[in-house]
């Protein structure tokens, strides 16, 4: 994909046929989405090399480099995507235990060569799968008016069910993986409200000392320092509403102390919480 057609549209998508060939190692700036549709063959991911078959879905999250071999009719779709354009607005799509675990923790678990399984669809559900990403690439491939808000359209309805199929999984090798990602979900859903470290840990099923240690490794924070960013965010979004002042902001978004909430913006955003609402009133 262009960097002139990604500024405009950031999506792109390819079938692909690979019947006994070994493409090139590379890699991309953008997240990758992967459904394999038939066929086998090896995916070398990072140095790693494990196998991949029909009904296998994976997300690459840019700097990953990877290739195919040992192809034998190994049929699949990519799909190249900016997750801020497509997923940014939506938090109710990170509040689902099942995205976090599909695009959050499984590709960093991944890149560090500790992950044993993945989400492998059904052949009922790999039949809608292709259903919706052949529709996609027709509207794809067309100039026709609204085309790019159908394509958004369809690829979270994609998201979505993917999403489900992953958290409704029975894989016992994802169970890791699952736990993980329900308490980030905990996270995005109650981060108002107080949260210690054991309660996101229990909704783990972990030990507190090695959840915030294989938390840290997937989200490169802890899991407080991962509340805090939520409660942050929050408030920069508050503060913009004149219904809000800065303490009426700050403990709508889980903090009693308006003078810590401070402290903490100004080191986030660079600048007050007052500063930040003139500045962005204005």
């Amino acid at each position: 994909m262009s960097e002139e057609r990604r500024q405009k549209f950031p999506f792109n998508m390819n079938y692909q046929v690979f019947k006994n060939e070994k493409t090139w190692l590379h890699e991309h700036d953008f997240s990758e989405m992967v459904v394999i549709l038939g066929g086998s063959g090896v995916h070398e991911l990072n140095h790693r090399r494990y196998n991949v078959e029909a009904g296998d879905v994976f997300v690459l999250n840019g700097r990953d480099h990877h290739l195919y071999e040992k192809a034998l009719g190994l049929r699949l779709f990519n799909l190249h995507y900016d997750p801020n354009h497509f997923f940014g607005r939506y938090r109710d799509l990170r509040r689902l235990p099942g995205f976090q675990a599909l695009f959050a923790v499984e590709p960093h678990l991944r890149r560090g060569k500790k992950l044993a399984g993945r989400l492998q669809l059904s052949r009922a559900a790999l039949i809608r799968v292709h259903r919706l990403l052949t529709e996609m690439m027709e509207e794809f491939r067309k100039a026709e008016p609204g085309r790019e808000l159908l394509i958004e359209s369809l690829f979270r309805e994609l998201v979505i069910f993917l999403v489900r199929q992953y958290g409704q999984s029975n894989d016992e090798r994802l169970r890791p993986v699952l736990g993980l990602a329900k308490a980030a979900s905990y996270a995005e859903e109650h981060f108002v409200e107080p949260i210690e470290l054991g309660d996101l840990a229990k909704v783990a099923g972990m030990s507190p000392n090695h959840f915030i240690r294989v938390f840290r490794d997937t989200y490169r924070m802890t899991p407080i320092q991962y509340v805090i960013r939520l409660r942050l965010a929050r408030a920069a979004r508050l503060l913009v509403n004149p219904e809000y002042n800065v303490t009426a902001a700050a403990l709508a978004s889980g903090f009693d102390d308006s003078n810590y909430f401070s402290r903490l913006f100004r080191q986030k955003y660079g600048i007050s919480p007052r500063q930040y609402r003139r500045s962005h009133r204005t």
